[in-house]
């Protein structure tokens, strides 16, 4: 939806629709009072002032996780149905951010991240309503979130990336750490000389490397090139 619709009423709706499984025709808005949200007669409004917002030069030019956060923290503030808003403001930022071309979406549950931690998620989420022109706490919370979950995402790839790298030769010989380590380092730069040692092993001398290398050369992983301290090893 974010990807082939406008973000606007007709999108709050239809997720309303899914969710509640009900007819488009039948949603309506709140019309009971919430302490502290947007009084019932004034929703309407709101709702359009808010996407009227979204399509506004101001927030085309405002980096896209900060215009998601943004219309996360309004709808929260003006609880448009009388259930499922938590929901809906969660995958219609998600949703803005598909439709800006940020598919970064793919990769984050922040659902997850908030129900790990309610009561910090709802301090900062209720922060907008003390003032609702200031939006510094909650935002400062909402891009902490993606960062925390990008930074998980990041290290499972790392993960992964690095058992595949060694998954050839793992079946060969049962390499050590340093090793596994020479190893990943070739793959990322295609090769690695004597002059590279420190970088790779800052407390472990020259000639321990070496002799790890050697290992390597012998069983058929790694080939050297040069001599003495010009040597350049690479993959076979």
């Amino acid at each position: 939806m974010g990807k082939k619709s406008n973000i606007d009423e007709s999108c709050l709706k239809k997720f309303y629709k899914i969710l509640a499984n009900q007819e488009l025709q039948t949603i309506k808005y709140r019309n009971r009072r919430i302490s502290q949200k947007t009084e019932p007669l004034e929703i309407p409004a709101e709702i359009s002032e808010l996407f009227d917002w979204y399509e506004s030069i101001d927030a085309k030019d405002t980096n896209p996780i900060i215009v998601s956060g943004i219309l996360k923290a309004r709808l929260e503030a003006i609880q448009p149905y009388d259930n499922l808003n938590f929901i809906i403001s969660n995958l219609l930022s998600l949703a803005s951010l598909y439709n800006r071309g940020y598919e970064i979406a793919n990769f984050v549950s922040l659902e997850y991240f908030y129900n790990n931690s309610k009561k910090i998620y709802e301090e900062n989420i209720n922060s907008t309503l003390k003032d609702p022109f200031d939006y510094t706490q909650w935002l400062e919370y909402y891009t902490q979130s993606f960062s925390d979950q990008i930074k998980n995402v990041t290290q499972t790839i790392k993960l992964y990336s690095k058992d595949t790298k060694l998954a050839r030769f793992n079946t060969k010989v049962r390499l050590t750490e340093r090793q596994e380590k020479i190893i990943e380092h070739l793959y990322d730069y295609g090769f690695v000389e004597n002059k590279h040692f420190p970088l790779l092993f800052p407390n472990i001398s020259e000639d321990t490397v070496l002799r790890e290398i050697k290992k390597l050369i012998d069983t058929g992983i790694i080939i050297k090139t040069g001599s003495t301290k010009s040597s350049r090893y690479e993959l076979v």
